[in-house]
């Protein structure tokens, strides 16, 4: 058995509720979406939770827990609330981690926007031609887990902290050569919504709908059999999603 815990969620149903809580820095770019798209913004991201929480019923031998109700030494996979996990990864994690482990990373998937316009001449500049190193992380948000032990919670609880445990504690961590987790990072994503910008263009919204309109079809082959189902279900929900 494992605990899948997700680490924060909203009612993204109740208006109202999604408003109370939205924070002040996000509202702007909300604001441009309902004004863009034929769905608001909180119940495309419902519907996200929604495909999520398919994929994370089908999970085998596993339970979504809060953190109060995880036993100690229990396996612990941290994701986000649209994010998606093998349905045997149960049995890769147990038979991989031992009572020594404290943790475990596998590959890390994205699913996310191609690049398109300024930033794919950005990434080419930066990556191709001045070959400047992507971010190593170990773990990303949805490709590691941990057992729940004392002092251990708050070292792993971010994928970003998770990653400098393990670099610095090779031998009580363990790499799993599976693919084992996929990160959805849609649309709605604070990374394609200029992630630690203050807004967020409606023709920039409309060049990243164009260019994810159909990239659930065109890439279901790429990834493992297991997603294909939820990739359906991506094509569909973006196929409902149209402009204004």
């Amino acid at each position: 058995m494992i605990h899948i815990w997700i680490r924060k969620t909203i009612n993204w149903q109740d208006e109202k509720v999604f408003l109370a809580q939205l924070e002040d820095t996000f509202r702007p770019k909300v604001q441009t979406w309902n004004s863009t798209f034929s769905m608001p913004y909180h119940l495309f991201r419902n519907e996200l939770k929604k495909i999520a929480t398919h994929n994370l019923l089908a999970v085998a031998d596993a339970r979504i827990s809060t953190l109060e109700e995880i036993p100690s030494s229990a396996i612990v996979v941290p994701i986000d609330d649209d994010d998606w996990l093998a349905p045997d990864i149960a049995r890769q994690l147990t038979s991989s981690m031992d009572e020594d482990i404290d943790g475990c990373h596998w590959h890390r998937d994205f699913l996310e926007l191609p690049a398109v316009g300024l930033e794919k001449y950005k990434r080419f500049i930066k990556f191709d031609l001045l070959r400047r190193p992507r971010r190593p992380w170990s773990c990303s948000t949805n490709s590691y887990a941990f057992r729940y032990r004392d002092g251990l919670y708050s070292q792993l609880v971010s994928h970003v902290h998770a990653s400098r445990y393990f670099d610095r504690n090779p031998e009580r961590v363990k790499f799993v050569d599976q693919h084992l987790s996929l990160m959805n990072r849609s649309i709605a994503s604070q990374t394609s919504l200029n992630w630690e910008k203050p807004g967020i263009s409606r023709r920039q919204l409309l060049r990243n709908y164009e260019s994810c309109r159909d990239t659930y079809d065109r890439v279901r082959h790429q990834f493992p059999a297991w997603c294909w189902p939820y990739l359906d279900m991506m094509s569909h929900l973006m196929r409902e999603l149209k402009p204004v």
